[in-house]
């Protein structure tokens, strides 16, 4: 259906555009047209050709000779049935409504059947200079109206008692359309007010009857007139369209040629219209003027006279079917006037045109110097210059230099070169140039500003801005001109004013000490005369970073004791950041203060390596100390003698002598 458009648009390329223009005083603003198309839709569901017909019935406004734009207001009644049918299953899972509720399990390929008879009221807007010159007629519409419509679905087998069993019989469906969609009721039809939109293009076949095509879009403002409302990925409002061809009548008017007393006749008079290119009051430097105009409602050259300003006839071109006139004219030095007439039947329309031809050119100028008015400059001694166009020779021109009218003036006519050397003011010095001559006169004004003093000048600086540097102290020079003592000079660093300033009035420098800070120090020089003041800023970057020194307070050593306090200095660290203690590549807990560093270790039996390290960004240094521990020896105590006792002496046996 959509190609329809294409067709039908290769038909009317090809049909002779010679056929019979519009006659709006036969043609009644009544029309009446039958229309016969095609029927599809954008919906949740993938649409199905079908077939509609409709009536229109209006009445034409602005509809006449030479109006570039015609209106209709018509009713429409459109009747169609608009179908669709998906070829996938969805699924019902998240389905509440009754209809398909014995599709649920299974999933349902989506199909509907809708009803629809539309009555509307629309405003039609046509390009009426094309059809009247062409028969060509495009135009576009818009409309509000009441849809009735009812949908169905085509949801059970012919006998109307099992449901389909999808994929199976998708290609088996009866097209019954049995069935009442959620939403719908089967007795009555849903009627809601719906606005359109549209386009067509057309073709004046006869006088009074039109051919062509059309397409029209309602916007239903819903998301049902399919019977399905779908949310995933987002609910989207359903569109019907309609395509067709149509044609269009409109009743022939039957004019009398012997009118009743006081009946009105409608008999348009001849319209001139002049084109932009031949505005009255034109002026001319040429003596060849081309003439254009437009005029309507004529039959040919000879409802058409042009006369100049003495009476004569003038000869003129005049092409019937786009209504154009041309004539090209001698104009005579001064005023022309010309005089076009059309007459008809009906009347008759006059237009005169004034032309003026100039035989001279208006006098003009451009500035050369001063070539803007924000020119400044330091000497009083100013050639000032401008191009001259218009004039021979100095007779028409007059210079003035705030307002004193300048006699040294000089004119070259062939490099139209106007010049006057003159003598500064302070300040502000405006230049005031009137020209004249037999076709007009100018005047224009430019300034110049001298200015008798100077501003100072920061020429150059040592070190140079963005230099980075390694040492706090720092002397920085400047040449400065236009100053006469350092009390012109103002010096900041990072905001505050610097003192230390000396200036040499030989040499234009000035030598600055300063002292940095760690990172980025902005200083600004500002220099001040009478004439006003400048500034320069540099940024000197201090990396003053000093690589770390490690100092540990002890030698290698033997003890016998496993508790151990290490001790070291350590310079050029401004934090415990990048320090590390080690007990044979063991971290150690320490403490750091002012560049001291204390650590309480516990030794292990035999030998402790012991490392102190520091980091920076520009060094490291790290000391290593080397402490044995060994546990002293047992002490053995002597023993200690038991005390024996004494045995009683052996009784010596008796009756026994000694020594016997």
């Amino acid at each position: 259906m959509k190609n329809i458009f294409l067709l039908s648009l290769t038909f009317f390329l090809t049909y002779n555009l010679s056929a019979q223009k519009v006659d709006y005083d036969n043609s009644s603003k009544l029309f009446m047209g039958v229309n016969l198309g095609g029927t599809w839709n954008t919906t949740d569901v993938k649409y199905k050709l079908g077939a509609g017909w409709g009536l229109t019935l209006g009445k034409s406004y602005n509809y006449n000779y030479g109006k570039i734009v015609s209106f209709d207001i018509r009713a429409r009644y459109l009747s169609g049935n608009w179908y669709g049918q998906d070829t996938s299953i969805s699924s019902l899972a998240d389905y509440s409504g009754t209809a398909l509720l014995d599709y649920k399990p299974q999933g349902i390929i989506h199909n509907f059947k809708s009803k629809t008879r539309r009555l509307a009221l629309e405003l039609v807007v046509h390009l009426n200079g094309l059809t009247e010159k062409t028969g060509i007629d495009p135009y576009v519409f818009g409309g509000i109206g009441l849809t009735f419509n009812r949908t169905y679905g085509n949801l059970l087998q012919i006998d109307s008692s099992s449901i389909y069993q999808y994929p199976n019989d998708i290609n088996v469906l009866d097209d019954t359309y049995e069935s009442v969609l959620d939403g719908y009721d089967a007795k009555k039809y849903e009627v809601n007010v719906m606005p359109s939109l549209g386009f067509g293009l057309g073709y004046q076949i006869g006088k009074a009857t039109t051919i062509g095509i059309e397409h029209k879009t309602t916007f239903t403002q819903k998301d049902a007139f399919d019977g399905v409302s779908n949310s995933s990925p987002r609910s989207k409002n359903d569109l019907y369209h309609y395509t067709s061809l149509y044609i269009q009548f409109r009743v022939n008017k039957t004019p009398r040629e012997n009118p009743l007393p006081n009946q009105t006749v409608s008999c348009p008079k001849p319209i001139i219209k002049f084109s932009n290119s031949s505005r009255d009051n034109s002026v001319s430097t040429s003596p060849q003027f081309t003439i254009n105009a437009t005029v309507t409602n004529v039959s040919g050259m000879s409802n058409i006279s042009l006369l100049n300003s003495s009476n004569i006839m003038v000869p003129f071109s005049y092409d019937s079917y786009s209504n154009q006139l041309s004539a090209n004219v001698i104009l005579n030095s001064g005023i022309n006037i010309f005089t076009l007439t059309a007459t008809n039947e009906c009347g008759l329309d006059q237009k005169t045109i004034t032309i003026q031809y100039k035989d001279c050119i208006d006098p003009s100028l451009t500035f050369i110097n001063p070539s803007s008015e924000r020119t400044i400059v330091r000497v009083p001694s100013f050639t000032f210059s401008a191009t001259i166009n218009g004039l021979l020779n100095t007779q028409g021109i007059l210079v003035y230099q705030n307002g004193v009218l300048l006699n040294n003036i000089s004119f070259n006519p062939t490099t139209h070169i106007l010049q006057s050397n003159v003598t500064l003011l302070p300040g502000q010095n405006t230049f005031t140039v009137s020209l004249t001559n037999n076709c007009g006169s100018t005047s224009s004004s430019t300034s110049v500003t001298y200015e008798n003093c100077i501003k100072p000048k920061i020429t150059s600086t040592n070190p140079i801005t963005n230099t980075v540097v390694s040492l706090p102290a720092l002397r920085l020079k400047a040449t400065i001109d236009n100053i006469t003592s350092k009390e012109n000079i103002t010096v900041t660093l990072n905001g505050r004013q610097v003192s230390t300033t000396t200036y040499n009035t030989t040499t234009k420098t000035v030598d600055i000490s300063l002292q940095l800070s760690s990172g980025t120090n902005t200083i600004i020089i500002s220099a001040t005369n009478n004439c006003g003041s400048v500034s320069e800023s540099i940024i000197i970057n201090l990396d003053d970073c000093i690589a770390p020194v490690v100092t540990i307070n002890g030698r290698n050593s033997t003890v016998s004791a496993a508790a151990y306090s290490l001790s070291a200095s350590i310079a050029n660290m401004p934090s415990r950041g990048g320090i590390t203690v080690t007990l044979n590549g063991s971290p150690q807990n320490f403490t750091f203060s002012n560049g001291q560093l204390t650590s309480n270790i516990n030794l292990q039996v035999g030998e402790n390596k012991l490392i102190v390290s520091a980091v920076r960004n520009c060094g490291t240094d790290s000391k290593t100390v080397s402490i044995i521990f060994t546990k002293p020896k047992p002490i053995i105590k002597p023993a200690v003698e038991e005390k024996k006792d004494t045995l009683p002496s052996t009784p010596k046996p008796k009756g026994k002598k000694e020594g016997g």
